[in-house]
């Protein structure tokens, strides 16, 4: 997976990383274009409305979204594609590991977010993809910077 898809999923995607802190190179258009093509394809498959992903995005938090059930497997599309999840929910842990070693997170802080993310306690592979994220969300807390939710909108 290349620093783009991992800073995709963390700050694009999920807003859970400062986006400037985790980039440490310039993404070409063919990676936007790539990554663009993996949002049009999941939100074809698991379709959330524009709004609903700035609210979420933006908040961190689902109230108010139309589709939660939608979101949820729009998230797992995600991981699948970029291989942070199989096919039926489980969790590819050295990929996700891989991806998170080009954030600003230390090695320990990593590995400690992986354990306690992916031991989720659902069989459903959104709801995998949904717990994990709120997990993550909750354990990088420490590391945002409200100056730059407006990173993450998407509008």
């Amino acid at each position: 997976m290349s620093l783009l898809v991992a800073c995709f999923i963390c700050c694009i995607t999920l807003g859970l990383v400062n986006g400037r802190a985790v980039m440490s190179e310039s993404p070409t258009s063919s990676d936007l274009n790539n990554d663009l093509a993996v949002i049009r394809f999941c939100n074809l498959t698991s379709p959330i409305s524009l709004e609903s992903m700035n609210s979420i995005l933006v908040n961190r938090q689902l109230s108010g979204v139309e589709n939660v059930d939608g979101f949820k497997c729009f998230l797992h599309c995600l991981y699948y594609k970029y291989n942070w999840m199989d096919e039926e929910g489980e969790f590819s842990l050295a990929n996700m590991k891989s991806s998170l070693e080009a954030s600003r997170l230390d090695e320990l802080a990593i590995d400690w977010i992986i354990f306690k993310c992916s031991a989720v306690d659902s069989l459903d592979r959104c709801e995998r993809a949904f717990k994990f994220t709120e997990c993550f969300w909750e354990e990088t807390k420490e590391f945002e910077n409200e100056d730059d939710s407006a990173l993450y909108r998407t509008d």
